[in-house]
C-alpha cells in the first residue's frame, strides 16, 4: 500500500527443486496455479484495506503465469466446432455444416467489431478481482520501472546479501525477508510511490518534447 507492505500478503516460497533448476530460472517454481491461489487469498485483503471513497487498484506485469484466461479466444487454425461454439457462446448462431472459412470470416467480423482479440480476453483472476471492486492494471512489456514493487524487490535482495552468507539455511533466509518485509516503514513506502511519479512525469515530458518538435518540424516544412 501507500503507507506498508500489506499485512497478510507476504509469502515467501521454498522450493523443493533442485538448486541448479532454481538458479537457472525461478520460474519452473511459480504457476499460474500458486498465482491464482495466492491472488485469492490477497485480493479481499486488499480490497478491505482501501480507504473509503479510493478505488483499489494493483499494478502487475505481463508475466504469463499472471494471463491465465476465462476462455480461449479462437483462431484461424481452430476447429469448426470452436467456432460454431465461439459464435454461440456470444449469441450468434452458425452451423457446423458450413465451410470453415466463411465460420472463421464470421468469427473475425465480431472479434473485430468487440475491438480486437485484446479487447475481448478475459482473465480469470482480473475478472474475480472486479467482483471485490479491484482494478488490476498490467504494465507494458519490460516496464517494471512503473511498479513501486520492484524497488522493494531490490531492496530487500540487497538486505538479505548484506545480512547473510550464501551458506545460511533457505529456512533461515525466508524468516529474514518475512520479517524486513513486515517491518517496512512507511517513509520508505512512500518513496517508492514518489520514484515511480517521478519517472512517469519524466517520460510525459520526453513524450510532450518530442511531439512539440516533430510540430515543429511540420510548421517549418509547410512554410517553406
Amino acid at each position: 500500500t501507500e503507507s506498508k507492505i500489506l499485512p497478510g500478503s507476504v509469502d515467501v516460497v521454498i522450493s523443493n527443486r533442485p538448486s541448479s533448476e532454481i538458479l537457472v530460472d525461478y520460474h519452473q517454481c511459480m504457476d499460474a496455479q500458486m498465482y491464482e491461489k495466492y491472488m485469492k487469498a490477497v485480493l479481499p485483503l486488499i480490497a478491505a484495506a482501501a480507504p473509503v471513497g479510493r478505488q483499489p487498484i494493483l499494478v502487475i506485469d505481463n508475466a504469463s503465469i499472471h494471463n491465465t484466461v476465462v476462455a480461449k479466444i479462437p483462431t484461424k487454425s481452430s476447429s469448426k466446432q470452436s467456432l460454431v461454439d465461439f459464435l454461440a457462446d456470444h449469441g450468434v448462431a452458425a452451423s457446423i455444416f458450413n465451410l470453415k472459412d466463411d465460420l472463421w470470416k464470421e468469427v473475425e467480423d465480431f472479434i473485430n467489431s468487440r475491438g480486437g482479440r485484446n479487447s475481448m480476453k478475459k482473465y480469470l483472476v482480473d475478472e474475480y478481482a472486479a467482483t471485490l471492486g479491484v482494478k488490476i492494471v498490467r504494465l507494458p512489456p519490460y516496464h517494471c520501472q512503473f511498479s513501486p514493487i520492484e524497488l522493494i524487490w531490490n531492496q530487500l535482495k540487497s538486505y538479505l546479501r548484506s545480512a547473510g552468507k550464501t551458506s545460511d539455511k533457505l529456512e533461515v533466509v525466508r524468516a529474514r525477508a518475512i520479517e524486513w518485509l513486515q517491518n517496512k516503514c512507511e517513509a520508505d513506502i512512500s518513496w517508492t510511490y514518489e520514484h515511480v511519479l517521478d519517472i512517469e512525469e519524466g517520460i510525459k515530458n520526453v513524450m510532450e518534447q518530442d511531439t512539440y518538435s516533430s510540430d515543429s518540424e511540420c510548421d517549418t516544412s509547410e512554410s517553406e
